[in-house]
């Protein structure tokens, strides 16, 4: 009992101390916006909105690089796509800090179903140009993907974490119906965003202001574009893939949704985390019979 005694104290101490933290934070935040906006404003796009550009080894991508290059202009930014095979195409977009070439495994049995996979780097990741990345850019790109005058013959969508969200914006502004799987999708955008600046007790209304300037940019709304949001279309085909054992976001983020939503597809796995997954055979074949089985 004791141990446990202990356990408890220290959880309560090491959440006082948090809050403590936090409440500082704020208030030197606050007195900082106040003096110097401009300068917050940066360190905040370069703290939350800048990512670490993830490369792959050299021999995998040595291995997989044989495909079609391309390049879009997107915004103001120069996005490295490719492609491979000459099929109906299915379009992978990664997530935070990641890559296209993370959907390298998908490519082989995609091909030779009759798919051809389109990747790319979001802006600010990889190959392509860009210091910031936000929800919103990551939309554009994937309905530049989905539309005039880039558009391709696209038979469904994979993607993974943040990359998902963009998924759900792109088809639900383009009243498309397509057949996506998500993998680990980050649902509640808004909500890990609202927690990821809580965190640093950085005040709402502080970088409420700072995303309002994405908003005001790119057209969209942080609130109503929140991906929860826009599941209510009972056509559109969803099927979302997500690890009991995910330590970024939680599972039951995606059960509670599929309770939600009938329309739907829930499938679980274990021991595969949050990146792993996108390695794992099952996953890869079960994702790719979904966009046949529906496209």
């Amino acid at each position: 009992m004791a141990h446990s005694y202990g356990q408890i104290y220290l959880s309560s101490t090491n959440a006082w101390f948090l809050m403590i933290r936090q409440q500082i934070f704020s208030k030197i935040f606050t007195v900082l916006w106040t003096l110097f906006p401009g300068i917050i404003k940066k360190i905040i796009k370069k703290q939350f909105f800048t990512p670490e550009r993830f490369m792959l080894p050299p021999e995998t991508i040595n291995r997989i690089l044989p495909g079609k290059a391309f390049d879009l202009m997107i915004n103001e930014d120069t996005i490295k796509c490719r492609q491979w095979g000459e099929g109906p195409a299915i379009v992978c977009v990664h997530g935070w800090s990641g890559c296209g070439l993370q959907f390298y495994g998908f490519v082989d049995s995609a091909v030779s179903s009759g798919f051809s996979v389109i990747v790319f780097d979001g802006p600010g990741h990889g190959l392509s140009s860009g210091k910031t990345c936000t929800y919103f850019q990551m939309t554009d790109v994937v309905r530049a993907l989905l539309c005039r005058p880039h558009a391709f013959c696209v038979a469904g969508l994979i993607g993974h974490s943040f990359g998902t969200a963009a998924i759900i914006n792109s088809l639900s502004k383009e009243n498309l119906t397509l057949p996506a799987v998500l993998i680990a999708p980050a649902l509640q955008l808004k909500q890990m965003i609202d927690a990821a600046f809580g965190h640093y007790g950085i005040p709402g209304r502080v970088y409420m202001e700072s995303i309002a300037e994405f908003e005001k940019k790119y057209g969209y709304s942080f609130i109503d574009d929140n991906p929860v949001n826009l599941l209510k279309n009972e056509n559109q085909l969803f099927l979302i893939v997500h690890d009991k054992d995910d330590p970024v976001i939680p599972c039951i983020e995606s059960e509670k949704a599929a309770d939600r939503f009938p329309s739907l597809k829930l499938m679980v796995t274990k021991n595969l985390g949050h990146k792993r997954i996108l390695k794992d055979e099952t996953v890869i074949k079960t994702s790719l019979s979904f966009i046949r089985d529906h496209s």
